[in-house]
């Protein structure tokens, strides 16, 4: 069974993942300040009471503290490691918020204790099953200490209300565990080729794009290999499709055997692959060009183009550029940055270029004239370099 490679590593956020988190911040701000507005209103109504002067100030404070999250560096928490210290932060303020009142309104028996459930519900929309419970059983012991410290309610209603509590946060966090399997599962489909498990072209791109900025921030090299399948179309016609689907499985199986798990394997269209390998050279990114290569020959052929950040750009558009370069120049038989010494080899160029162009575009037949250039090559001695681009 091909192992998928939809998931991301865990240095990287998802960028699915951080979507739905910029979405519960903004679902999270609109209810903290429908808590705030409930309460004052709630204050105002019932003036006669004690504190109200006080609670509704704190009220009014909370308010402008919540419309005011935006102007925090948001992106940056989110791609932190631990962004679901920011939320339960969140979840915990609100709450001490709505005790706090509670406690100066009366106790266990004030109104305002209701809206302990609008927390629970937040947290079944927005957090993990676990964070869902933790934010449960500290809404259950918050309001069992109210009802200890405060007032004299009655025992029989704290116990009712406590339970109520309780199987709320059951119901809310598994409602949650659905919630995270569902999002799962629509971001591994969205993402992932259904014939190899690979990561399809969007799924690759966002990879790429994900790895790209985390090589930026920490200053870590990054590499992108492309892979092509010689001749794959002539399998397609002599043995059928179903063959070539099969030989396409074995591809990627095979890639993923080769690489590491932290290593991003992506199917952009018909016969072409990609990898993104965090934290890897230019050096390394051709090393693993060439294992691939060798992988794959025991049933077909391929070439290779690698492009590194930063040696060859800054940009998802740049590493792709200078990947697919040189791709282009090893299905041609040339090879990129490789000095003065591959000057004579500029006729196969000519030639592969000549080719082409007579051929209105199919290569099958300038992949065949490149090879034959690069035989002709080794025997005059010319050798292979290690540091050319294409592997």
């Amino acid at each position: 069974m091909v192992r998928s490679s939809v998931e991301t590593s865990g240095a990287v956020p998802d960028p699915i993942d951080l979507r739905l988190r910029r979405r519960s911040i903004t679902i999270g701000i609109v209810l903290s300040l429908a808590v705030c507005a409930l309460s004052s209103v709630y204050y105002a109504a019932s003036a006669d009471r004690p504190h109200r002067a006080l609670l509704l100030t704190l009220s009014i404070v909370a308010g402008v503290a919540s419309a005011g999250l935006p102007l925090l560096p948001l992106q940056r928490i989110l791609r932190s490691r631990t962004p679901e210290l920011f939320f339960l932060a969140w979840s915990g303020g609100l709450m001490g918020l709505i005790t706090v009142g509670a406690a100066f309104d009366g106790g266990a028996d004030s109104p305002l204790a209701l809206l302990l459930f609008l927390t629970l519900i937040f947290a079944a929309m927005n957090y993990a099953p676990r964070e869902m419970l933790g934010v449960g059983g500290a809404s259950v012991l918050v309001y069992a200490l109210l009802a200890g410290l405060v007032g004299d309610p009655d025992g029989a209603y704290v116990a009712f209300f406590s339970a109520c509590l309780a199987i709320t946060t059951v119901m809310c966090a598994w409602q949650a565990r659905n919630h995270e399997e569902q999002r799962g599962e629509l971001a591994r489909v969205s993402r992932a080729d259904p014939l190899t498990g690979s990561l399809n072209r969007r799924g690759f791109e966002e990879r790429l794009a994900a790895e790209l900025n985390h090589s930026a921030r920490t200053a870590r090299p990054l590499g992108l290999v492309l892979i092509d399948l010689d001749d794959f179309k002539h399998v397609n016609d002599t043995k059928g499709h179903a063959a070539g689907d099969e030989l396409l499985a074995w591809v990627a199986e095979t890639v993923h055997g080769v690489v590491r798990p932290s290593d991003a394997v992506g199917r952009l269209g018909g016969d072409e692959f990609a990898l993104v390998l965090p934290e890897t050279g230019q050096a390394d990114s051709l090393a693993t060009a060439r294992r691939v290569r060798e992988a794959l020959s025991d049933r077909i052929a391929a070439c290779t183009g690698v492009g590194a950040f930063p040696t060859d750009g800054g940009s998802s558009e740049d590493l792709l550029r200078r990947a697919d370069s040189a791709l282009y120049a090893c299905k041609h038989g040339r090879f990129l940055d490789v000095g003065p010494a591959r000057a004579d080899l500029s006729w196969a160029s000519a030639l592969a270029g000549a080719v082409d162009t007579r051929m209105s575009g199919t290569h099958e037949h300038s992949s065949a004239v490149a090879r034959y250039a690069v035989m002709i090559a080794e025997r005059l001695g010319y050798s292979e370099p290690s540091s050319a681009s294409c592997a």
